[in-house]
């Protein structure tokens, strides 16, 4: 349902897909404080000048119930220390590869609409980031062309742990 309304609605600015969507609500669970659904509803969108026009109030339902559906699941699941980010899988050539640059995405997407932070959260903060910050910038993307399979793979694994501890700081 949400990767459904997300590409029927989306755009270049917004977020592409339930992996991204999940990486952003995990950045919102993470927030020291609470960032709104009026908030953060149109920053799915790029902003409130692209939000959606809905064809009826049943598709508006139905995306917003499956959306706070994800939020509700996130926040559950960190709350019981049993987070999964939801990353992809791509198989090319028989072999199976985990995409976690639209989780990441989706994670600075909502980080950005945390605002100021206490030197003590920000330094924090950005250790526990760097490792998104490898699958979600340029310059991240310049330091994955020299790596090797195995040091891509190592560096997705400190993403969940680093999102975990975040959360619980």
């Amino acid at each position: 349902v949400l990767d459904n309304y997300l590409i029927r609605y989306g755009h270049d600015d917004s977020v592409l897909d339930s992996s991204e969507l999940d990486g952003f609500f995990a950045a919102l669970a993470c927030a020291p404080d609470t960032i709104m659904p009026s908030r953060w509803m149109p920053a799915i969108w790029g902003g409130e000048a692209y939000s959606p026009e809905w064809q009826s109030q049943a598709e508006f339902t139905e995306f917003s119930h499956a959306a706070f559906t994800l939020y509700n699941h996130v926040m559950h699941c960190l709350n019981e220390d049993d987070f999964q980010a939801l990353f992809l899988e791509r198989e090319v050539e028989g072999n199976t590869y985990t995409i976690v640059d639209e989780w990441c995405e989706g994670f600075l997407r909502g980080f950005n609409l945390w605002g100021p932070l206490s030197a003590a959260d920000a330094a924090l903060t950005e250790e526990c980031i760097q490792p998104l910050k490898l699958f979600a910038t340029d310059a991240g993307f310049e330091k994955l062309d020299v790596m090797n399979k195995d040091e891509v793979v190592a560096r997705q694994q400190l993403i969940e742990p680093g999102i975990r501890r975040l959360f619980q700081w």
